[in-house]
C-alpha cells in the first residue's frame, strides 16, 4: 500500500508532501511561499539524504504575475 502525507499552512497551501513516510522509498517535497501566498521555492529530499535539494525558485513581478522560474541550482531559467 502506498501512503502519502500532506501538511498545510494556515492559508491552506500545501507545505509538505511525503510519499511512503519512514520507508526506504520515502520521498519528500517541500514548498515555501511568500507573503502573498505565491509559490517561492520547491525542495525535495529522498530517504537517506541528509539535506534537501532545491528544485525550483520562482520570482514574481511587483504587480503579481510570474516573472521567472529557475530550475535546480541555477541549471536553467525560464522567463
Amino acid at each position: 500500500m502506498v501512503v502519502t502525507g500532506y501538511e498545510y499552512d494556515f492559508s491552506g497551501n500545501v507545505t509538505k508532501v511525503t510519499y511512503q513516510p519512514g520507508k526506504p522509498t520515502e520521498f519528500i517535497h517541500e514548498y515555501k511561499y511568500d507573503f502573498d501566498n505565491r509559490l517561492e521555492k520547491v525542495y525535495t529530499k529522498a530517504y537517506g539524504q541528509s539535506e534537501r535539494q532545491l528544485q525550483a525558485r520562482y520570482e514574481y513581478y511587483q504587480h503579481g504575475p510570474l516573472k521567472r522560474v529557475e530550475l535546480g541550482e541555477n541549471i536553467q531559467g525560464i522567463d
